[in-house]
């Protein structure tokens, strides 16, 4: 719902979602690969790839602080609060950025 553009939510004035390529990747790697096979537990052997695990952190951060901050129809935030989410996000971000996985991670995307 909070990406269609003719959904009216509980405030006028908020902007629809609009996922990237990545965000979508992400959104779905999350909800497919690891949701539905903790949800829906049958025993068998599996490893989770975590070397990807930061991008689609980020990815999914970027798509809070745009729910959380960026459009009005989901929330009432004060300044005081808002400023507090951006600066998490982007704390975040940059800790996610520079840890070993994620430098791991593009180093082997470019081999």
């Amino acid at each position: 719902m909070c990406q269609d553009e003719n959904w009216k939510g509980t405030l006028d004035g908020g902007f629809p979602l609009k996922l990237s390529d990545s965000q979508k990747d992400s959104i779905d790697w999350l909800k497919k690969i690891l949701r539905n096979n903790f949800e829906h537990y049958i025993p068998k052997g599996w490893s989770i790839e975590m070397h990807v695990l930061p991008r689609i952190s980020m990815d999914i951060l970027d798509v809070i602080r745009f729910l959380s901050v960026e459009t009005f129809r989901y929330q009432n935030l004060n300044q005081t609060q808002q400023r507090k989410i951006k600066s998490i996000v982007y704390q975040g971000k940059k800790l996610l950025k520079s840890s070993e996985l994620h430098l791991e991670y593009l180093e082997l995307s470019r081999q």
